[in-house]
């Protein structure tokens, strides 16, 4: 199965966070749009930086400012929320969740 990339649009991925709103994530250092991949990378549309999710540290409204690690189980916990209610990209994300079942960290 090939990588495939899709805008990243999820409740905060941070470890402890309870912040379910959904929103696109941006990248701190440019403000270049995230985009996920079925193979748990994240990759940024401006500088292109790309890494594994566990590379990555997350802010939203309710840290704003302070970025913290994600696990395996807050990232996939936070991209349920919204595969429920996706129907744009829907098969990339269930590829992704099941990766993440498959190839914990």
């Amino acid at each position: 199965m090939s990588e495939k990339f899709i805008e990243l649009y999820t409740a905060c991925p941070e470890i402890g966070c309870n912040n379910s709103q959904t929103t696109n994530l941006f990248h701190a250092t440019d403000s270049g749009k995230l985009e996920i991949s079925n193979r748990a990378r994240i990759r940024c549309t401006t500088c292109y930086t790309t890494e594994h999710m566990k590379n990555w540290c997350f802010s939203c409204s309710k840290h704003s400012g302070i970025f913290k690690e994600t696990s395996n189980d807050s990232f996939t916990k936070a991209l349920n929320l919204v595969l429920k209610n996706q129907s744009n990209n829907k098969q990339v994300m269930k590829e992704l969740v099941l990766y993440l079942y498959d190839n914990r960290w």
